[in-house]
């Protein structure tokens, strides 16, 4: 995923009170809410009769037409943002992450009488609120309102500074040691499956990369692209360093299986998956786990 020189930069609460905000982190998502009542005109672009309802809800009304006028941008930013950074202040920590490309999905929450408009982004990464300095700390508060975008020039170079601008920069803030750990593991099997003389030929495995910082490019490189999610399944990969649960923590998996170690013929996936999976072919096996799936 490319990132452009000047990305815009978002900081955001997520849900009134930050309720959606634990889901935001562990699913690698950000969010937008929309009232029910709007979110249909959204959809048809009225925006006219969008602002005029809006001031006129039962519940909680828009004080004004500048602000029904925000409440309708809300979701056309999520809508459109691509590849830009976002942020979000919890508990003594600055979050950022990157939004995806890909296209935003929505959820009726019919206990609110909302709808949830969402959007998979890099996961998570953070750093201390502490080692922001003083003078740029206000700008990048969470804002009173859903989110605003960040204008001020030193707070946009100490976030674009902080954080690398660079999206595999971003993955590698959370998914180094486990990159590390997937390659060492690859290197060991190879190592072991070409030294025992019970091995057949097509058993053999051999590491095809040039190095092993290579191998780790590469790999960070296919997180990025898979946007920190299992290949097979779509489910939010866990790193080693936040692992709740060690059945959804990555997994290097040969698409392949009688293929070696090497560029095209790799996957990460939730360690569980590459249990299942074994050596079944893998277009078998994707049919046969998305009929599962369908059928939940």
């Amino acid at each position: 995923m490319n990132i452009s020189n000047e990305p815009k930069i978002y900081a955001a609460n997520f849900g009134e009170g930050n309720w959606l905000w634990d889901q935001c982190r562990k699913e690698h998502t950000i969010v937008v809410l929309n009232d029910r009542d709007l979110h249909e005109l959204w959809e048809q672009g009225d925006r006219d009769t969008y602002i005029k309802e809006a001031m006129q809800l039962p519940y909680q009304p828009a004080k004004d037409r500048k602000a029904a006028s925000r409440w309708y941008n809300l979701m056309d930013v999520l809508k459109q943002t691509r590849n830009d950074i976002w942020i979000h202040r919890d508990e003594g920590q600055l979050y950022w992450t990157y939004s995806s490309e890909e296209k935003i999905q929505f959820q009726d929450d019919t206990d609110r009488y909302i709808v949830i408009g969402s959007k998979s982004c890099a996961p998570w990464s953070c750093q201390p609120w502490s080692n922001i300095p003083p003078d740029v700390q206000p700008f990048l508060q969470n804002p009173p309102q859903t989110l605003q975008e960040v204008q001020s020039p030193e707070a946009r170079q100490y976030i674009l500074q902080s954080i690398g601008h660079n999206h595999t920069d971003t993955h590698e803030n959370v998914f180094q040691d486990s990159v590390k750990r997937m390659i060492e593991t690859a290197r060991h099997t190879c190592e072991a499956a070409t030294g025992d003389e019970r091995t057949s030929a097509t058993k053999i495995k051999n590491f095809k990369f040039s190095s092993t910082e290579s191998g780790e490019k590469y790999v960070l490189d296919l997180l990025a692209q898979q946007n920190g999610r299992c290949a097979l399944t779509g489910i939010p990969l866990e790193t080693d360093r936040e692992t709740k649960d060690p059945e959804f923590r990555c997994s290097l998996d040969r698409i392949d299986s009688n293929g070696h170690y090497e560029p095209g013929n790799l996957q990460v996936v939730c360690r569980f998956i590459n249990r299942w999976k074994g050596d079944d072919d893998n277009a078998e096996f994707k049919r046969l786990l998305t009929h599962l799936m369908s059928e939940q």
